[in-house]
């Protein structure tokens, strides 16, 4: 008798966002409305319809040494120019990344005074949630706070805000040594707008899930993984 292992790599696996199928949270200590998010069958196509709270959707698949990929944009700003991103790495909603694009710079006094148009990449670590709760200043705040870590700020990244009706894709690698690469490009002609690899070994895997900030009609759709051999 003989025994052996092998490691299976999945490619192309196509990741469903249906809010009836995944959870959903709205970080409780903003005062803002309640948000929504909706799930259209057809067009695989997950939109958060409030101008709300810091929120996210998150399903029960963990990326562990895995690239994603996936659509995003917004489809119709109704004038507003806020947060649209991705979490992943997710243990739970007090540790987890956070890439957030901004459209425009805000004095937003709430998280944390003046902050900038552009893409950031932020590590939340939570150490004491009853007596340091977590706030939309260490999720948003340019620069380190008591419980995040500023990993790639938007003069490294770039200080350009998303378009209205522009539809743009992503592609996200977290190697298990702790090396993550994140490439945003154009959709219509796959022309990259922005591009960062970095590193941070503080999780070595996790959850992947949708983030919005205060920003309606925040569109996400054809998401696929795959394991990193």
């Amino acid at each position: 008798m003989a025994s052996d292992s092998v490691t299976v790599y999945l490619k192309n696996q196509t990741l469903q966002l249906d809010p009836d199928i995944c959870e959903t949270y709205d970080f409780p200590d903003e005062a803002d409305a309640a948000t929504n998010w909706v799930w259209n069958n057809n067009t695989k196509t997950l939109c958060q319809t409030i101008n709300g709270k810091s929120a996210a959707l998150f399903c029960g698949w963990d990326l562990d040494n895995a690239t994603i990929t996936g659509s995003f944009q917004v489809t119709d700003d109704a004038n507003d120019d806020d947060w649209i991103g991705f979490m992943w790495g997710l243990q739970d909603t007090d540790h987890y990344y956070l890439f957030s694009w901004k459209r425009a710079t805000q004095d937003f006094a709430n998280c944390g005074g003046n902050l900038p148009a552009g893409m950031q990449v932020k590590v939340v670590d939570v150490a004491d949630p009853m007596n340091t709760p977590q706030t939309c200043a260490d999720r948003l705040q340019p620069a380190d706070t008591a419980n995040s870590k500023l990993l790639v700020p938007v003069g490294e990244f770039t200080t350009m805000g998303w378009t209205e009706a522009t539809e743009y894709t992503f592609e996200l690698t977290h190697k298990a040594n702790g090396e993550m690469t994140i490439i945003v490009r154009l959709k219509a002609n796959n022309n990259v707008v922005a591009m960062k690899t970095f590193m941070d070994t503080t999780y070595a895997n996790g959850k992947f899930g949708m983030y919005t900030k205060s920003q309606i009609n925040a569109c996400f759709s054809n998401f696929v993984a795959s394991c990193v051999p």
